[in-house]
């Protein structure tokens, strides 16, 4: 058999292979390829009518490079890229006559693209102007204690007999009118405190900017209370002073804090009739207010896999408008001449989209309750103009409305994972309606005598089913937001549901209609006994051994490589969708890969830990900064380390200060008094100090070692170090959160640095 060698230019490979077996495997290749781009093409065109589901992906693309920019980007950027594209695609549109009778193809698919760019430019666009239209002054330093003076917007207990109270003040000590933030945020911790929305206060706080990330490319809550609106969050120092009712505001401002006293007391009344935890979960179930749950019950909650019941969603607001819709056509049915002369299906639809939007309001509208809330509503329209009620489409439109209302929602992880167990149960549902629809097993719904073997087994399957699909779904945004999946949550949900669907929501929707005349203690009762039964299970399961797994942060492009792959998998209908598995995988294994860091500093520069090879992140303390160490060890997939001989092994201290040796030999020092600050520069090739240490020394030092004292700090927040072969590698978290307006902070006033901030920001941030 004749030998030939690769040449150049049939191959990046030399070798020697039969010219047979060569020519074989080339021309496979080529049709290969060639089966490929018609396969790809057929299936696209085969697929248009599921073109539009794309939309809201392309919308919040161009929401996330808005959010992504390490600079504020300009009006003219902006509005020139949505002019551009929008008058391109109007022009395409309108000249689309003269091109379709020749190339219909070629003409749909600039319409495609079109769209696609109008649809990157209107997200950008909608980002930058929801960005200026929120903005609000942010109190610069920490202030305080001084006396405020304003209205309160609302307020809600907590499990300590504490109060949340956010505030519109009208006046603070030491700030000018026009430097005032739009709303503070305050913790209220003195006993018999009685408040309500509405209210005139005057009360003695300590206020402080709020705070950046605990780590780089953690959640940052000051670009969350920017969209809120919030300038300041702090404590009270002093009981709150009642002045008076609030008077002089609009329309809008009155209904708004009419709605919230009323959440408010429906709350109080709630917990007032149901004591101790299932009280609070009924409050939180009813008017969305979850500050009253204890932390225990919380914690087993999400062990359990039962998180989602205290968050109000799409189960709960099918529940009260689906239980008042069924309802009401029964009762219109046992009438016989309404039934017969009037369609009371759609009087049924009117009276549960109206209910449902009654609940939008009473808890608190937040966003999973708002696309539950759309979700539902295009549902009852599709029962008034008879159409199919559930599908897709009603998820992108849902998606659209929230995106272009409130941008920043799309970086919000009850968003994220509420429309992803929506895609993802919509898209197995679509799959198993194809799959089974002549099935001879889905026939015997017709069948008389199965109707009692369908009535027992379909619930629990689909109680089953639905929670294995929404699991799956949600767990790649569960995974990196909290680094933590619940490993019998199919068992939890299985046992907890039924109680939910048959007696906790249908009490709570009694609850309501009763509640005007003072009668909700007789719903009330069976439905604590029915939350008793939830928490017992979820207290149950979580304490089963392995009953959670700890992962360690997955890197943001390894989540969106599997946000992608989960997309393409369930919009598409053909086989080419089974390549979104393939990148789904893709996703997984390169968040399996992310490198972690060696030191970890907290923002106030008042601990850090340092990794080593047999106990892992290790703190200088245990007792300081404990709301950031404490996300540390969440995001490294670990249990907090509290044992104080584990750190005094890692770290030698003295009065001056601390030194560490990390894994590979490299020393940080920690610098408490700059009087061993030129000792330190002589040994350490690390130096981090919570003291604003002089410039001379900070600049011969910084030949030899990479410092990192106060001002680094106050400038850049957080900070992340690993120690690698070509030298140290640094990153804060001003280099993740970019110079926005939600980071721009001036230099403080004042000489000397806080002395023990770590105390102040657990307050503030637990």
């Amino acid at each position: 058999m004749r030998l030939i060698s690769f040449e150049r230019d049939r191959g990046f490979m030399r070798g020697i292979l039969p010219k047979w077996r060569l020519n074989g495997a080339l021309e496979y290749a080529r049709e290969a390829a060639h089966s490929a781009r018609v396969e790809f093409a057929t299936s696209f065109w085969a697929e248009r009518d599921r073109w539009p589901l794309w939309f809201p992906v392309f919308l919040a693309t161009g929401i996330a490079i808005y959010f992504e920019l390490d600079q504020e980007p300009g009006w003219v950027p902006a509005a020139a890229s949505l002019l551009l594209s929008g008058g391109f695609a109007a022009l395409v549109i309108a000249t689309r006559s003269r091109w379709q009778d020749r190339r219909p193809e070629t003409g749909q698919i600039l319409i495609v693209l079109c769209l696609i760019a109008v649809a990157l430019s209107l997200g950008f666009s909608a980002a930058k102007w929801r960005t200026k239209g929120v903005a609000a002054p942010v109190i610069a330093r920490e202030i305080g204690p001084v006396n405020v003076q304003g209205v309160i917007l609302s307020a809600a207990r907590r499990p300590s007999d504490s109060w949340r109270l956010v505030i519109q003040p009208e006046e603070i000590e030491d700030l000018a009118r026009e430097d005032l933030p739009e709303r503070i945020r305050v913790t209220a911790r003195q006993k018999n405190v009685q408040v309500e929305p509405g209210q005139r206060v005057s009360v003695r706080a300590v206020l402080m900017p709020p705070p950046g990330p605990a780590a780089p490319g953690d959640f940052d809550f000051a670009r969350q209370a920017w969209f809120q609106r919030i300038g300041a969050v702090g404590y009270t120092v002093s009981k709150p002073k009642i002045l008076g009712v609030a008077d002089g505001f609009s329309l809008i401002q009155r209904l708004s804090l009419w709605t919230a006293k009323t959440r408010l007391a429906i709350s109080e009344r709630i917990k007032a009739a149901l004591p101790g935890p299932s009280g609070a979960i009924a409050a939180a179930l009813m008017t969305g207010d979850r500050q009253a749950i204890p932390e225990d019950v919380t914690e087993a909650f999400r062990i359990a896999g039962l998180a989602h019941v205290l968050a109000i969603s799409g189960m709960h607001m099918a529940l009260v408008g689906g239980l008042l819709f069924a309802a009401t056509r029964l009762l219109l049915a046992g009438i016989e001449p309404l039934a017969l002369r009037y369609p009371i299906k759609k009087w049924a639809a009117c009276v549960g989209l109206s209910g449902a939007f009654a609940y939008l309001i009473v808890s608190g509208a937040s966003i999973s309750t708002q696309r539950a809330f759309i979700m539902i509503t295009l549902m009852f329209v599709a029962v008034f103009l008879d159409r199919h009620a559930l599908s897709m489409r009603m998820v992108a439109v849902a998606a659209t409305l929230i995106l272009l209302i409130s941008p920043e929602s799309l970086l919000h992880v009850s968003f994220q994972m509420s429309f992803a167990a929506v895609v993802g149960l919509i898209a197995f549902y679509e799959w198993w309606r194809d799959s089974l629809s002549n099935h001879d097993a889905v026939r015997m719904r017709h069948q008389p005598r199965y109707r009692w073997l369908r009535r027992g087994v379909l619930y629990p399957l689909g109680i089953a089913v639905t929670t294995i699909v929404a699991e799956i779904s949600i767990g790649p945004f569960t995974a990196f937001h909290f680094n933590r999946l619940a490993a019998y949550g199919l068992v939890g949900n299985m046992l907890a549901m039924p109680f939910v669907g048959t007696v906790v929501m249908p009490s709570a929707v009694v609850t309501f209609l009763l509640m005007p005349f003072n009668l909700e203690s007789w719903s009330l009762a069976p439905m604590g006994w029915g939350i008793d039964k939830v928490i017992e299970i979820s207290q149950w399961v979580s304490s089963w051994s392995g009953a959670e797994y700890r992962i360690r942060a997955w890197s943001l492009s390894a989540l969106l490589t599997m946000v992608i792959g989960g997309l393409w998998l369930s919009f598409w209908r053909r086989k080419w969708r089974r390549l979104g598995a393939v990148i789904i995988v893709l996703g997984i294994v390169s968040g399996l890969f992310k490198d972690l860091p060696d030191v970890l500093i907290d923002r106030e520069g008042q601990n850090i830990a340092v990794r080593n090879d047999v106990s892992g992140l290790v703190l200088m303390s245990p007792r300081r900064a404990r709301f950031a160490t404490d996300i540390w060890y969440q995001r490294d997939g670990a249990a907090p380390i509290t044992d104080r001989s584990v750190s005094e092994a890692m770290f030698r201290c003295d009065v001056l200060g601390c030194v560490a040796t990390a894994s590979d030999g490299s020393v940080i020092a920690y610098v408490q008094d700059p009087r061993a600050f030129e000792e330190d520069c002589q040994i350490a090739d690390l130096i981090v100090s919570d003291e604003r240490l002089p410039q001379r020394l900070r600049v011969s030092c910084r030949q030899s070692a990479v410092v990192i004292d106060w001002l680094d700090l106050r400038r850049e927040g957080a900070f992340a170090v690993w120690f690698e072969k070509t030298g140290i590698r640094v990153e804060s978290a001003l280099q993740h959160r970019g110079y926005r307006p939600w980071t721009q902070r001036q230099t403080r006033t004042d000489r000397d640095p806080p002395k023990d901030p770590d105390i102040r920001l657990s307050q503030v941030t637990e």
